[in-house]
């Protein structure tokens, strides 16, 4: 018997997006699929929406948002697969995706931590969303797909840095031989900090051209209605993700070019935001610093 394949979904008042998600989910030829979906408190019904139409979820229902990367650790606790598939509620698969994902990890070598789908936009689906970016000190995570056509060059699979986890299979004992996900981080960058530990430890990520995910981009971002919330936590956490990981003499070269990139844009934005929630906003970055530098440095 093929074996288990377990999708997991983070789900915070994504009600509107659950049920062509987990249709596509009960469309897919691959045979072996538990699904587990975490609520992160939702209160717009969701678990409601699941408890009657879709039974053979396996819900799990927190009393609060653990964001993204809580979530998905308490999802991965409940799978009971060998491979886990991370999925935002915000995707539709094609039928062939999460047998596609399975057959090319089983091509690759035991130092492959994981397969990424080809990711397109969900209103251009001939356009690529993600699929693998690349890392380098100057320009650190950069999506070189992104817009691009799905014109038959990338029908190979090849090795890759990381990618946006919208969707990303991984073999669950590496995982959790990594430590899974920092939930310091809550959401957003956390798929570059897992990419990048993956790669410290020797591991590798690879893309499976046969296998494809349609995702609603920053959906959920647009659902909250504060577009700041999510450049907080991006500009807050790409900095996190190099002090963590950084070596010592790296942290002491790189660190200024890391702020000329993220933090000073960043905070001309926040200055320019009328009321002085921008200030607010800039503020709340620094004091995240300050009340958990002893954490931080513990974790380095």
């Amino acid at each position: 018997m093929s074996e288990k394949v377990s999708i997991i979904i983070v789900n915070y008042n994504g009600k509107h997006h659950l049920e062509e998600c987990l249709d596509s989910i009960a469309e897919q030829t691959y045979g072996n699929i538990q699904t587990v979906l975490v609520d992160n408190a939702s209160k717009d019904g969701s678990c409601e929406l699941l408890q009657s139409k879709y039974p053979w979820v396996k819900l799990i229902r927190e009393r609060k948002n653990h964001g993204f990367c809580g979530g998905n650790n308490t999802g991965v606790r409940h799978a009971d697969g060998e491979l886990i598939f991370l999925l935002n509620n915000d995707t539709r698969l094609e039928q062939g995706c999460v047998q596609a994902l399975v057959d090319e990890i089983h091509t690759k070598n035991d130092k492959c931590i994981g397969i990424f789908p080809k990711v397109k936009f969900y209103s251009e689906p001939n356009l690529f969303n993600a699929y693998g970016v690349v890392w380098n000190y100057q320009n650190h995570w950069r999506d070189n797909r992104m817009g691009l056509l799905d014109n038959g060059k990338f029908d190979h699979s090849y090795k890759v840095f990381g990618s946006i986890f919208a969707a990303v299979m991984f073999k669950k004992e590496l995982f959790l031989k990594i430590g899974g996900f920092d939930e310091l981080y809550f959401t957003y960058g956390e798929d570059f900090d897992v990419s990048y530990r993956a790669a410290l430890a020797g591991y590798d990520f690879y893309t499976a051209p046969k296998s494809v995910v349609y995702h609603k981009f920053r959906s959920s971002a647009k659902d909250d209605k504060k577009p700041s919330w999510s450049t907080y936590f991006l500009i807050r956490n790409y900095l996190l993700c190099f002090v963590l990981n950084y070596e010592a003499k790296n942290l002491v070269l790189r660190l200024p070019l890391v702020f000329k990139k993220y933090y000073i844009p960043a905070s001309k934005w926040y200055m320019s935001m009328k009321g002085g929630s921008g200030r607010l906003l800039h503020a709340r970055i620094f004091f995240f610093y300050l009340f958990n530098i002893f954490r931080i440095l513990r974790k380095r």
